[in-house]
């Protein structure tokens, strides 16, 4: 029978002399960022809406979203890239294709590919990338996002 070791246990239990496991891996402080955008008409294919800064060193947990209900097509929400370029712009790495027209609608991060990725650079934004020409028609249209992170 083989034994198996995830990398922090075997940082402090079987490595001589043992590691310190990151800020952030073990005993972290979530912290929570909100941002929100009331649309003044409507938007075209490809505009774009840029929300909070994703702090260097956070690692997210889980993104959430709000929203009225709109006219429809679909957005995609992700980030930009840092300004060093190590971590490149993934325009739908939280959802990809979600469509906002359900009034109030209160989703978990949709897309693997946020799930508990560490933004280790400075400068990059939560982006929302819109679809198709219908997603808001009208000025009380409205996306609320709450993202919770660890970074320390």
């Amino acid at each position: 029978m083989a034994a198996y070791y995830s990398t922090n246990y075997t940082k402090q239990y079987v490595n001589v002399p043992s590691e310190k496991i990151p800020k952030g891996e073990q005993y972290g402080v979530m912290r929570v960022a909100y941002d929100d955008y009331t649309f003044a008409g409507d938007v075209d294919l490809n505009d774009t809406i840029t929300f909070m800064k994703i702090p260097k060193g956070a690692r997210i947990l889980d993104v959430h979203l709000v929203n009225t209900g709109m006219g429809g097509g679909s957005i995609d929400v992700g980030w930009t890239a840092s300004d060093d370029g190590s971590i490149a712009a993934d325009p739908d790495g939280f959802f990809d294709g979600y469509v906002p027209t359900n009034l109030e609608i209160n989703l978990s991060e949709g897309s693997l590919a946020g799930r508990l990725k560490k933004f280790d650079a400075e400068g990059c934004f939560l982006q929302v990338k819109i679809m198709h020409n219908d997603v808001a028609t009208d000025t009380a249209d409205s996306i609320k996002i709450m993202v919770m992170y660890v970074v320390d």
